[in-house]
Parts: structure tokens; C-alpha cells; sequence
């Protein structure tokens, strides 16, 4: 059945309304979806054009192949959700704005900076962007992470994987890594 739902995918798709991988290679449960599913197919177009120019000429960096790797596994992951396609969706929204964030392709609409409290604490610089959905990219420490708007009783939190930014009446609440921080905004 779903080997012939994937040639039917490949008769209805023309050249360049699939998505950016070989449908042929992939027996993936995942991956078939995209392929048979346009919304799906074009999301994936633009993830990897965005990908491909967010690196230029450095896309087999292995720090940058590492972190796509990792994204496809949580991709990949929707395939045991109860709505595989609004899990997908919403994976693909996020890696987008995250590579329009990187690159530079995404206007700032705020930012602050906050200095956190303790010994190893220190500056916290975020700018805030309307994406698709709402994020934020986080600078502490030499590092950079982007993270993405979630729900909050009060305030505004954004998390992504050990991250997480919660910013209430001027107070940010940052969990960096394990770190829990306390940083007043300046």
C-alpha cells in the first residue's frame, strides 16, 4: 500500500514539486510522508535552499551537519505522534526561521540585554524576531542558540534543547545547559 501510495506521489509530482531528497531511497515512514504530501515536499524545498545559502560554500561543515542530523532525528521523530503532520509542520517552521534567523534574512523587531547574577553568569544578548513562529536568538557565552515561543502562564518563554529564556517584568529567567540564571534586563 505505501509503496503504491509513493509511485503515486512520483506520477502526480513534476520535477520540482518534490522534496529536495530522493523519494526512491527512502523506505522511512517520515520521509514517505513528504513525498506524497506537497505542503510537505515544498517545506522541504525551502529548508533546503535556505540550508544550502545559510552555509554557503561551508555545507559539508561538520558542526553545521551535525545540527541538520539532529533536526531530521526530531523530524523523524513525528512519525510516533498522534498528528504526524502538524508535528512535521511545525519541525519545518521551525528549522526555517531558524535559517532565515542565521542567516540574516529575518528583521530584528527587538532586543535586549540582560546581565545575569553569580559568579559565572554574565551578559545575555537577545533579539527577538516575528517568524513563523515567534523567536528569539539567545548569545551567552560565545554561544548562539535560537529558540521558539511557547506557552507561559505570564511573560514571554522561548525554549530549544537545554535552553530556555523566561522574561517576566524585566527579570529573565535563564536556564542555559543545566545552569539556572537569574538576569535583570539593563
Amino acid at each position: 500500500m505505501m509503496l503504491s501510495l509513493l509511485i503515486l506521489a512520483l506520477d502526480v509530482l513534476k520535477p520540482g514539486q518534490g522534496p529536495s531528497f530522493d523519494c526512491s531511497q527512502s523506505v522511512a515512514p517520515v520521509p514517505q510522508m513528504i513525498c506524497t504530501d506537497p505542503v510537505l515536499a515544498g517545506m522541504d524545498r525551502d529548508m533546503a535552499a535556505l540550508y544550502a545559502a545559510a552555509l554557503g560554500p561551508d555545507v559539508s561543515g561538520a558542526a553545521a551537519q551535525r545540527r541538520q542530523g539532529a533536526w531530521q532525528t526530531g523530524r523523524d521523530a513525528c512519525g510516533g505522534k498522534a498528528d504526524q503532520r502538524t508535528c512535521l509542520i511545525r519541525a519545518y517552521q521551525q528549522r526555517i526561521t531558524e535559517l532565515k534567523i542565521l542567516a540574516g534574512q529575518l528583521p530584528v523587531f527587538a532586543s535586549a540585554q540582560y546581565a545575569c547574577e553569580g559568579t559565572a553568569a554574565g551578559l545575555v544578548s537577545a533579539s527577538y524576531f516575528q517568524g513563523t513562529p515567534p523567536a528569539v536568538l539567545i548569545e551567552y557565552q560565545g554561544e548562539r542558540v535560537v529558540a521558539f515561543a511557547a506557552e507561559s502562564g505570564s511573560g514571554a518563554r522561548y525554549t530549544a534543547d537545554a535552553v530556555q529564556l523566561w522574561e517576566h517584568q524585566g527579570i529573565a529567567a535563564l536556564r542555559w545547559r543545566g545552569q539556572n540564571l537569574r538576569c535583570p534586563k539593563q
